[in-house]
């Protein structure tokens, strides 16, 4: 064999043994768009409202903020990371962990309620909200959220921790733990049903959790949020006669824009005289999902306070279902060329995302970012397109699309003669496929 082949292969050997594969395996869209998007910020530009230069709503609220729940678009933030005592919107973190919870002993909704005393109305603090919990009641776990979601009862919030976790004390440790997990870095729980001002909680964080939270169990809208009015405890509710001093108490859901606002779809109201009035209000129309946050309110009075929350709430739900719009975006097929690979091409379907963007969406462009190849193997969910939309020069959405399935690579005399193509390729042509994915 002449001296300049042995020398060629022997370099082509080493070249090949030193072949690093980098494999990134993930699911369709970590960012954005996708089932569910995470809420992000803050950072240098905090909004789509700061972006675009569009012009906002006076809020008295010193702290608000409106995301749509399926991007995870930030339309405006005001103070948005400022830890604050959250009141009553506890409950959402007290409901999110108790579905956990039950979800995982198998517990339904129609299930009895146990409880210690500890959880009767009469030994609730002061000024508490109530559903009105007491001895010799038959109750079950259905009716204890809406009384805790309704009627917002602290005494609620107890019986749930108690039924679901065994005592207070483990519940709220997993309040902690699922805050933690969820990355809701300004947010401390001490107790399940926000009577506490040593709760804390910022803006972002509640939006995040709000977001997780109705994904994970979309029907609690209907069931629970949605509910105008409960009343408890009825007839069936009693086992004795002995206290009928509470009988069929009817209390109404808080949230007045329940009635008053088109699309409402819930979520929570809150107050302790150290938070003031706190909001979280959603609603839905046209495809948005959007959900408003806003604390601090003051008012003279309970009606003041309420009316101000829910003015300010309606505003910023009007001003974004006004200025912005969901579109949902073609993306082509893509056919990328795979060396050394037991398929020759890697084909990506044609599809669509969804993406939010002001106005009716003008002006929107798009870049994408592929190699002109990939080299196996391949592995499914591996990075190979990068696509970034923008508008009026604003970056609006990221989607890294991915490898449908596994290309493993040739083997035998197949991939030493796929490596000794790929060499001069290399070597003469300047072909450089993509070795493990593309960085996001």
């Amino acid at each position: 064999m002449p001296k300049s082949v042995t020398r060629l292969l022997c370099m082509l050997l080493v070249h090949v043994s030193l072949i690093h594969v980098a494999v990134i395996a993930q699911n369709l869209d970590d960012r954005y768009p996708g089932n569910l998007n995470p809420i992000t910020g803050p950072s240098d530009t905090d909004s789509l409202a700061e972006a675009f230069s569009i012009a906002t709503p006076d809020l008295q609220a010193p702290i608000a903020l409106l995301v749509e729940l399926e991007t995870g678009a930030v339309l405006y933030a005001e103070n948005a990371d400022r830890a604050y005592p959250p009141a009553s919107l506890t409950k959402i973190m007290t409901i999110y962990t108790a579905l956990e919870i039950y979800e995982n002993l198998g517990i339904s909704m129609d299930d009895p309620a146990e409880f210690s005393p500890s959880a009767w109305w009469f030994n609730a603090p002061p000024q508490s909200s109530l559903m009105f919990l007491g001895p010799d009641q038959r109750v079950s776990i259905g009716e204890l959220i809406l009384g805790l979601l309704v009627s917002s009862g602290n005494d609620a919030a107890m019986a749930i921790a108690e039924t679901s976790a065994g005592s207070m004390e483990g519940f709220i440790l997993r309040m902690n733990q699922n805050a933690a997990q969820m990355g809701l870095t300004d947010s401390y729980f001490v107790g399940p049903s926000g009577y506490s001002a040593q709760n804390r909680a910022s803006a972002y964080d509640l939006a995040r959790l709000t977001q997780r939270y109705i994904a994970r169990w979309p029907w609690v809208i209907e069931e629970f949020h949605k509910v105008r009015s409960f009343t408890y405890p009825r007839e069936e509710n009693l086992l004795s006669d002995d206290d009928r001093s509470t009988i069929n108490i009817t209390q109404y859901n808080r949230n007045g824009l329940l009635d008053d606002y088109p699309g409402a779809t819930g979520m929570k109201t809150g107050f302790i005289d150290e938070s003031g009035y706190n909001l979280l209000a959603s609603a839905r129309r046209e495809g948005m999902h959007l959900l408003a946050v806003i604390l601090g309110i003051q008012g003279s009075s309970s009606a003041e306070g309420s009316r101000l929350r829910e003015a300010d709430a309606a505003a910023l739900l009007d001003w974004g279902f006004d200025n912005f719009s969901l579109v949902d975006v073609p993306l082509d097929a893509l056919e990328l060329e795979v060396s050394r690979g037991s398929e020759e091409v890697l084909t990506l379907p044609a599809e669509s995302a969804r993406l939010l963007v002001a106005g009716d969406g003008r002006n929107l462009s798009l870049t994408s970012r592929h190699p002109a190849g990939i080299l196996a193997p391949v592995n499914r969910d591996q990075v190979v397109e990068n696509l970034v939309w923008s508008q009026d020069g604003v970056t609006l959405g990221e989607l890294n699309r991915r490898a449908p399935e596994d290309i493993p690579a040739s083997r035998g005399l197949q991939y030493l003669w796929d490596s000794i193509v790929l060499f001069f390729r290399r070597l003469f042509g300047g072909y450089s496929p993509l070795e493990g994915g593309l960085a996001g």
